[in-house]
């Protein structure tokens, strides 16, 4: 998929997940993993009545893993603004490990 049919797909699903999350009570959360090939990867997702609900993921293998770098992901992908004001949550805690 790509072009114009993976960004109606992408519309669809944003639009669903704001339907479910809109004016809930939601937590958001961070997690590093590595993939098959070894690679360093945070995953950064939006918890909302049980129901986890992904955001963004960003390869962090060439970065320090270190707390800074974990908070600069989250302030320069603009997650909580992404969750408190495109998907009107309002958000109560952001945990990581």
């Amino acid at each position: 998929l790509s072009g114009c049919i993976l960004n109606e797909e992408v519309a669809k699903a944003d639009g669903a997940m704001r339907q479910e999350v809109q004016g809930r009570h939601g937590t958001g959360q961070c997690d590093r993993w590595k993939n098959n090939a070894k690679d360093s990867l945070i995953t950064n997702t939006l918890n909302v009545e049980l129901t986890p609900y992904l955001l963004n993921v960003t390869n962090i293998s060439t970065l320090p893993k270190i707390a800074e770098t974990l908070f600069n992901i989250i302030l320069n992908l603009k997650e909580i603004e992404l969750i408190c004001e495109a998907f009107k949550v309002l958000l109560v805690a952001w945990c990581t490990d």
